[in-house]
């Protein structure tokens, strides 16, 4: 009776880690087929394949602190806009929204390479509308230069 109470036990566990690890792959999966390659401020020169998905990530302290981002593309006809989404930071903001004055997180924007060729894209934060000299200042803008082979 001992050894059977075992066995069951550690079919129980493996069975546990199995699904545990099928549930893992699953999320990296369906991660990797909404965003593709990521690419955050760190990495401004990016490859991909025509057909492929690419995405540009910077981070957002949230409308409430006036962040407002914006994407160009060069030439739209190489890379095209696909999506823009805003990952919270906070666990909280993610199960129930942000509240007043919250909303921080990771601001990404999904391209689709659509032919080959070399483009620029540009992320813009124009901080508050870029309405006074000292909004000027704190805006700030990164370029990206894809390559989509």
């Amino acid at each position: 009776m001992r050894w059977r109470g075992r066995r069951v036990l550690g079919l129980g566990l493996a069975g546990l880690i199995v699904a545990a690890g099928a549930g893992w792959g699953l999320y990296a999966w369906q991660r990797h087929t909404t965003y593709g390659t990521v690419a955050d401020q760190q990495e401004l020169s990016v490859t991909v394949a025509t057909g492929e998905r690419l995405t540009l990530a910077v981070p957002d302290r949230g409308a409430s602190a006036g962040d407002h981002w914006t994407a160009q593309v060069a030439a739209p006809d190489v890379v095209r806009a696909v999506d823009e989404r805003l990952a919270y930071s906070s666990v909280h903001d993610r199960l129930f929204g942000p509240e007043l004055g919250g909303g921080a997180g990771t601001r990404y924007f999904i391209f689709e390479a659509a032919a080959p060729g070399e483009v620029a894209v540009t992320l813009t934060n124009c901080y508050r509308g870029c309405k006074t000299p000292a909004d000027k200042a704190e805006s700030t803008a990164t370029i990206w230069l894809v390559t989509v082979s």
